[in-house]
């Protein structure tokens, strides 16, 4: 049996959530990887839920833009999305500027909201066409796109059916674009800042179009930024409580992971402003981003079961690609255009990333079938 009909009958009936962390165009890319590996063993068909951040969110939003705002099936996935995502990101940018420039210039001209501002107003442009209402969307896949709340440290949560943080309250059915849910999904703070709500727009404090959050927050405006401060990987949503069990919407998880590698310094004192503020912006991301993959596989992780879900890292892949898989994982997080090599290295890691996860987990069931016929002949 191929592996194509042995993925088919794996999943039958299963319902997929799909994580997309953020990374901007590195994770872009990647996730763009992923995604041709599961459209060519039509997976696609089984995704029920997507949550999120950052360049995953910037990703998915061009897929949905490239397929007439619905999610591709697995056959318009390769012959109409695919090509045309890697073209476009290839020639588009949404900063002239590297990260590190582009967080001098807004230092300099105190410009808090300038570059998200800017990135706003070209994701709403005619190049990228993203000025497209939430409420438009199929209601499946759920599309979780995930910021940050400034004021209240929680993770925002934009979706057709909602949209808010548990202490400040849900906004229901909430008549926002998907260019500002994804300008705030990917306001790195300094580099380009975070993105203003203003709340009474969407029916705040009205109680047919809101419910109230656990925690006293009357405001007119949020400050809305990276989804990554918070959850990197856009996991949490599929977490229930304790982190013992899924929602009711997936079967099963799949997280992509194209954040960046933490970058060991030899001395902190030579590090310019920038350079020692984004270090100790790591520090705490990186034990999130920690700390969530821990949880992911005390819920996944089965001993003498199938597993429940999968982590496909950027940077790991099959033997005979170490060189394509080292090229990925240390590729800068930018959102400006990456030469061809840089662009071919993270496709292709992120399908060979998905292959080899894939064929483990064909691996396990077969193993714990054959174990399971060994305790029966006994």
């Amino acid at each position: 049996m191929k592996e194509k009909e042995k993925l088919q009958k794996a999943f039958n009936n299963k319902r997929i959530g799909l994580s997309l962390s953020g990374g901007g165009y590195r994770a872009a890319l990647f996730h763009l990887g992923v995604l041709s590996y599961m459209a060519k063993h039509e997976l696609l068909e089984h995704i029920s839920h997507i949550s999120t951040v950052s360049g995953g969110s910037i990703v998915m939003g061009l897929i949905y833009r490239l397929n007439a705002f619905k999610f591709p099936t697995s056959k318009a996935y390769l012959e109409n999305v695919h090509t045309q995502a890697i073209e476009f990101l290839k020639e588009t940018t949404l900063l002239e500027d590297n990260m590190k420039i582009s967080a001098a210039k807004a230092s300099a001209t105190n410009g808090q909201f300038a570059l998200n501002k800017k990135m706003l107003r070209r994701l709403k442009g005619k190049v990228w066409g993203l000025d497209k209402d939430i409420q438009t969307l199929e209601d499946t896949p759920i599309w979780t796109i995930n910021a940050t709340t400034g004021e209240t440290g929680k993770s925002w949560r934009f979706s057709k059916k909602r949209m808010g943080d548990y202490l400040i309250g849900y906004m229901k059915n909430p008549h926002i674009s998907l260019a500002e849910a994804i300008a705030a999904s990917a306001g790195f703070p300094i580099a380009i800042g975070p993105l203003p709500l203003y709340l009474n727009k969407y029916g705040y404090k009205t109680k047919d179009h809101y419910t109230p959050g656990s925690g006293d927050f009357p405001r007119e405006k949020v400050t809305l930024y990276d989804g990554g401060l918070y959850d990197n990987l856009g996991t949490e949503v599929f977490f229930g409580a304790n982190a013992t069990r899924f929602p009711k919407s997936i079967d099963f998880l799949i997280v992509s992971d194209a954040s960046a590698p933490f970058n060991i310094k030899k001395d902190m004192a030579s590090l310019w402003w920038f350079g020692k503020l984004n270090q100790i912006s790591d520090i705490a991301t990186e034990q999130i981003r920690s700390l969530r993959i821990r949880m992911f596989h005390n819920l996944v992780d089965k001993q003498n079961e199938p597993d429940l879900g999968m982590l496909i890292r950027i940077g790991s892949g099959e033997l005979g690609m170490e060189e394509e898989a080292k090229c990925a994982k240390n590729i800068e997080t930018d959102l400006k255009s990456f030469s061809t090599r840089k662009t071919n290295c993270l496709i292709n890691n992120g399908h060979d990333a998905a292959s080899k996860n894939f064929s483990n987990y064909l691996t396990k069931l077969q193993e714990l079938k054959e174990l399971e016929m060994t305790d029966e002949s006994l």
